[in-house]
């Protein structure tokens, strides 16, 4: 009898909108009757007022603590959008970006998360998150990291750590750039896996004039070849921001250094520049031109992204 004067109790302090009152009442409650249930649905009404006050931030925790309850994983989205928008317009653009990332699905939101990351890379931050790889292992999937190496109106020119260990080709020891198993991969089923249907129409073909073997970016149009992601070339790598961890055992991703062979002493990077170059050291010189290209090196990619409002 005292329970149920006490449910119809915290009953009616759930209906008068007294929510926090009616969650201790409820939770008291144990498991008699429905309490767990209106339990629930106290935290969902509670966390719903905290979105509508614009308490954003709170809202995200609270509704994420309550996921499969009801339409809580979309309202968690909800809160997260618009918790990402204040943050935006708090100057907080990383964090920005992480909260409207994890908002996709969220009405606009993965267009939101393309404006808000262009102005952020338009700062030219430290690192920033555009796609995805492997980064344990081929069952674990992560954001790939990128640097900003340079900007040319509404353009940045961008490259990663090293995201993975392998051979420049399968089967020719003497292979370019152009003819690569590499390359072949980077702008096939790398490009495909890693990236969004919104960061596939960022990323802007490059076009790279050969000339005795070198391959030179000459722009986005023009006579050449042709691609989305590419490698450095020596000159690149030596100009790169950030140039003392280009190779930095710290940087590699745990996916790569599991590739590494037991006793692989002093990393090499793969470059796409001379047909027997391909690849450099860590301060950016260029080693054996006899390189086979058939051994396995790491590798670092780069291509330039569109950031426009």
């Amino acid at each position: 009898m005292v329970s149920k004067c006490k449910y119809r109790s915290a009953a009616d302090m759930l209906e008068k909108g007294e929510y926090g009152m009616a969650e201790r009442a409820f939770e008291r409650l144990g498991d008699y009757s429905d309490s767990r249930g209106m339990l629930l649905q106290c935290r969902y009404q509670k966390t719903q007022q905290l979105l509508e006050n614009g308490e954003y931030y709170t809202a995200s925790s609270e509704f994420y603590e309550l996921i499969g309850y009801e339409d809580s994983e979309n309202q968690y989205r909800r809160a997260c959008y618009y918790h990402g928008l204040e943050l935006e317009e708090n100057g907080k653009l990383e964090k920005a970006c992480l909260y409207l990332k994890i908002a996709k699905g969220y009405e606009d939101a993965s267009d939101q998360l393309t404006r808000v990351r262009n102005k952020y890379i338009r700062t030219k931050p430290f690192d920033f998150e555009f796609g995805r790889y492997y980064d344990y292992n081929e069952k674990y999937i992560s954001a790939l990291r990128w640097k900003v190496m340079d900007i040319q109106g509404d353009m940045a020119f961008v490259r990663t750590n090293i995201i993975d260990y392998q051979p420049f080709d399968d089967n020719d020891p003497d292979c370019t750039w152009e003819n690569s198993a590499l390359r072949e991969w980077l702008n096939g089923d790398f490009c495909e896996d890693a990236f969004n249907d919104n960061e596939k129409t960022q990323i802007r073909t490059s076009v790279f004039e050969t000339v005795s073997g070198d391959y030179n970016y000459i722009g986005t149009s023009g006579s050449g070849i042709f691609d989305k992601v590419f490698l450095l070339n020596t000159s690149e790598a030596k100009s790169t921001p950030y140039y003392g961890d280009i190779l930095d055992k710290t940087y590699l991703s745990i996916y790569a250094q599991k590739k590494l062979p037991e006793n692989y002493g002093q990393l090499f990077c793969w470059g796409r520049d001379r047909p027997l170059t391909q690849f450099y050291d860590e301060r950016g010189n260029e080693l054996s031109p006899n390189v086979d290209t058939t051994i396995q090196n790491c590798v670092i990619i780069a291509m330039w992204i569109y950031i426009g409002d």
